[in-house]
């Protein structure tokens, strides 16, 4: 069976309990139900993204898989990991990162013992105040399944509780994105060999979460992994194999319509998509090096986009 990727890595690399058709099903959920960010000054959507900038201060991880931050951007959740032996899987760990600046470089980085264990945790997401992370977990001889910590009073995590809503035995889900003040998940789920991975979203009240339901105008017969929305819900950057996409619409209750998503020498970005500002300014994204098909790294960027 071919295995979900929840990972920023390239499908042709593989982990050990982790791995790597237009179908409209059901509209989002309506914009004025679900909390939209503070006001604003956002940028434009049809503006390009500029050059690439490596995210620094993350010590001597070969391996940064996924960021996610709080509304300021001076708190981050990041899953690292040492290069593993050859034939043995990357031991992904969720560590906190704090900067100065939006622009800055982190300066702390302290692993949060509450939620990395021994098995591998290679995602992770946080909601706008902090007080939701929703993690993929991969345990030895099952699913990678989707996981929730609510925050204690002292801003640590500890109590880890797996979304059985949102878990499908014999198949993986993973890359998580909380949105919409943690009333919205989105993430990526096999489906089968044709389909492959394809993007669903479930709406979550009162601690429960809804049946999932795909993303309108998302999902075909590639490979669709990984997606975050902006504060409206009108815009949606997506990964589609290894190449990142748009998708906009004029209204949540629309289905997207797809572009693939360039820079400003006309080149599409690769990259596993893992964070969009508030304001829609600044995409954080990871992305493999290899040498031989053996993996040798990966690492964290961010572009930003004018207003």
């Amino acid at each position: 069976m071919r295995r979900l990727f929840a990972s920023a890595l390239s499908c042709s690399a593989s982990l050990a309990a982790l791995a790597c058709g237009d179908v409209v099903k059901s509209a989002m959920p309506d914009a004025a139900a679900t909390p939209d960010a503070p006001a604003m000054r956002r940028c434009d959507p049809t503006k390009r993204f500029g050059d690439e900038a490596p995210l620094g201060g993350l010590g001597d991880f070969e391996l940064q898989q996924s960021v996610t931050f709080t509304a300021s951007e001076l708190t981050a959740y990041v899953a690292l990991a040492h290069l593993p032996a050859p034939g043995a899987s990357p031991d992904f760990d969720i560590y906190k990162a704090t900067r100065g600046s939006d622009v800055a470089e982190f300066s702390t980085l302290i692993r949060e013992v509450g939620v990395s264990t021994t098995d591998t945790e290679p995602d992770v997401s946080i909601s706008e105040d902090g007080k939701l992370m929703v993690i993929a977990r991969a345990q030895a001889g099952r699913d990678a399944d989707l996981y929730e910590i609510d925050a204690n009073p002292d801003g640590s995590f500890s109590t880890v509780t797996r979304a059985d809503a949102l878990s499908t035995t014999g198949l993986d889900e993973g890359r998580p994105s909380v949105w919409g003040g943690a009333q919205t998940l989105y993430f990526a789920r096999y489906v089968d060999d044709v389909k492959l991975n394809d993007l669903f979203y479930a709406v979550r009240s009162g601690g429960e979460y809804a049946a999932a339901v795909e993303v309108p105008g998302v999902n075909s017969n590639a490979y669709e992994n990984g997606a975050v929305a902006s504060a409206s819900g009108l815009e949606l950057l997506f990964n589609r194999d290894d190449v990142m996409y748009s998708g906009v619409r004029a209204s949540t209750s629309d289905p997207f319509a797809v572009a693939k998503l360039l820079d400003d020498s006309n080149t599409q970005i690769a990259g596993s998509i893992h964070w969009l500002s508030l304001d829609g300014c600044r995409l954080y994204y990871s992305r493999a090096t290899y040498d031989n098909d053996q993996l040798v790294s990966s690492r964290l960027f961010t572009r930003s986009r004018p207003r």
